[in-house]
């Protein structure tokens, strides 16, 4: 499994819009609707390409981080929820039930 680094700091925080390319995942620990997400993240980080980074910020605890990351993506706020950075610019996100496996494998290989 590729390293999945949770986004709980500031170091981290501009590593995640410094690196060439990185999915960051937004989890609540509170939600169903997150486990299952989650599952599909953790699947697509066991066969996932090199060159992309694996971000996690736990929204709850970590509610700072999670709202700069909204101001800088300027994509609202959802959770559970994936986005992929190219070169700290979002290139494609998805919210619930849109996070799978497939959708993150689709979205990475269509950029």
């Amino acid at each position: 499994m590729k390293e999945i680094m949770e986004i709980r700091d500031r170091k981290t925080f501009e590593e995640v819009f410094s690196a060439k390319k990185a999915l960051v995942f937004k989890n609540s620990t509170r939600c169903s609707i997150s486990r299952s997400a989650r599952m599909q993240f953790e699947q697509f980080a066991l066969s996932c390409e090199d060159d992309i980074k694996l971000y996690m910020v736990e929204v709850i605890e970590n509610g700072k981080l999670s709202r700069e990351i909204e101001e800088k993506t300027h994509i609202r706020h959802e959770s559970p929820q994936a986005i992929l950075l190219e070169g700290g610019n979002p290139m494609w996100s998805a919210a619930h039930y849109g996070i799978t496996c497939e959708a993150i494998e689709k979205a990475i290989l269509s950029k």
